[in-house]
Order: structure tokens, then sequence, then C-alpha cells
């Protein structure tokens, strides 16, 4: 099915997805890349890494099918992919009932919650035109839901918070609003690390949220909340380290994936002991959840 990868909320525009590719021998891999029908380019950023950017009308899952076919025979590995949209929406956008993404100076005096003109709006800051979470796929705002619930689960939200593949922090900033006192936000990207500092700061939560580029396997500590919302691909492969990193009575928060792709993930969140009290959430054929331990 044509765009099958990128079925979105028809509102926010036509999307492009980008594959980030860590290989030691980048010119010659990215040579071969652009070469794949449909690569709309490749761009280096950072040592290693590319990001292969795909036609925003190709088909989506076939491109991301032959790029892993080439990249894996090359001895290289996608690290992460992601939908970004090629039009951006200049008023604000409401990703939940309480969450109203807007530009920065931009007064959020105008707008009420979704419940009733009485309910409060938390507004999120983000520099437009970011490729790195806007708030515009449906992935972004199932995972907003989930963290909203999280929330919900005990007298407070959970403290420490884990947002894996950050990108331009959204989610992060969305946790530090709802109660987090403790948010680290790990992406690869140079620009999405860049990207999610500036809006911490942008939002005054820069005390709050560490963002930075360690590998899972680095990292020592236990977190109240895990949340991922990036491809199935990765999200596989990523799974298997999170046991460590989850504190017992835990949340993980997973989105970014469609209905057809949920049983793998369930399937290795069982493998992992980590599929407890699910909960679902929905958006056309796009899915989040949430497993409690």
């Amino acid at each position: 099915m044509k765009r099958s990868f990128a079925e979105y909320d028809s509102s926010a525009g036509p999307v492009q997805l980008h594959i980030i590719v860590r290989d030691a021998c980048e010119q010659n891999l990215g040579n071969r890349l652009g070469g794949l029908a449909d690569c709309a380019g490749i761009d280096v950023v950072g040592d290693g890494l590319l990001v292969v950017r795909a036609d925003y009308d190709a088909d989506m899952d076939d491109f991301l099918r032959r790029a892993s076919r080439l990249i894996t025979e090359n001895g290289a590995e996608i690290v992460e992919s992601r939908l970004c949209p090629t039009v951006y929406e200049s008023g604000p956008v409401a990703i939940s009932k309480r969450f109203i993404v807007l530009a920065p100076g931009t007064s959020s005096d105008n707008f009420s919650g979704s419940h009733s003109p009485m309910t409060r709006v938390i507004p999120l800051y983000l520099e437009s035109g970011t490729s790195f979470g806007s708030g515009q796929h449906p992935s972004t705002r199932l995972a907003v839901e989930a963290l909203e619930h999280a929330g919900a689960l005990g007298d407070s939200f959970p403290r420490r918070v884990l947002d894996i593949g950050c990108g331009s922090g959204i989610l992060s900033l969305v946790c530090a609003k709802l109660g987090a006192e403790h948010v680290m936000g790990l992406d690869i990207n140079p620009a999405a690390l860049a990207a999610a500092r500036h809006n911490a700061r942008l939002n005054g939560e820069d005390n709050t949220i560490i963002i930075a580029d360690s590998p899972l396997a680095d990292i020592k500590l236990q977190f109240d909340l895990l949340v991922a919302n990036i491809s199935p691909f990765v999200l596989l492969g990523l799974i298997p380290a999170l046991p460590h990193l989850l504190s017992p009575n835990g949340i993980i928060v997973l989105a970014g994936m469609r209905q057809a792709q949920l049983g793998d993930i369930r399937r290795i969140l069982q493998k992992e002991g980590l599929f407890h009290n699910e909960q679902i959430y929905k958006y056309g054929q796009w899915v989040g959840i949430l497993n409690q331990l």
C-alpha cells in the first residue's frame, strides 16, 4: 500500500522518512544508499552518522526494507527511523486535551482544554520547522495520551523519566510539565540534541531535563518511567535493554508502531518480563501501549 509507513493525520501534510545510520565509512555507504530509487538525499550529521531521506511520496515500507538490506550488507546499523513533516503548521497544534504546541512568544491565554473552558491548557513552546518532533504525528499524540494516563496511576507523576529517542524533546517536556522531577532525554543526532536542549530552555525546564547522547548500555540509573516514540524496527532491538533501566513497579510507554506491528512488540515485551497491566491507545492504524510492572 502506498505510503503505508506514513499513515498520517491528513491535516498535517506530507511527511518524509528519515533513517539514521551509524557507519564508520559513511562516504562509501552514503554513495550506495544515494543510488536507491526514491532516495531524496543523504546528510552527514556527525562522526559516522548518516541521515537517509526518502522522497515524501515513496512507498516508505518498501524503501525502509531496501535501505535496511543495503545497510546490513555493509556492516552498518540503523539506530533510528522517524517520520518528519515537510510542511509545518504555523498555528497552535493541540496534541491532547491538555497540551498545546505554540510558537515561541505566543500567548496561551486564548486557548482552553477540550473538556471545558475551565480546563487549564499547558503550553509547549517549540521552534517552528523542527523535523525532530512537532506534535503533528499521531504517534506523538498517542504517547502524550499514555503519559497523561501514567500520571493518574499513582499519587503523583513518576519522578525519574528516561525519554529514548527524544528528538525535539517534546515528550520530555510533557513529562516535566506533568510533574517529573528528573528527566533524561537521549538521542544520537547532534541536531536533535541541540533542538531538545534549546526547547528545554525555551520552556523553563532546563533544570529538570538533561539531554544526552549516552548509549543505553552506559546508563546505570533506574527510572520510574521509560518512554520511547520510535519506529518498531528500532523498538524490537531496544526492548531487551530496558529491564535493567526500570525501577520496581515502573512504567513503560511505547509508541511509533501500527496495529499490524503490535504483536511483535508484545511478544518481545513478554519475553523480557515487561508485559503487565497493558493499556492500548489508538489513532487510526497507529498504536501506543503502556505497561506497568
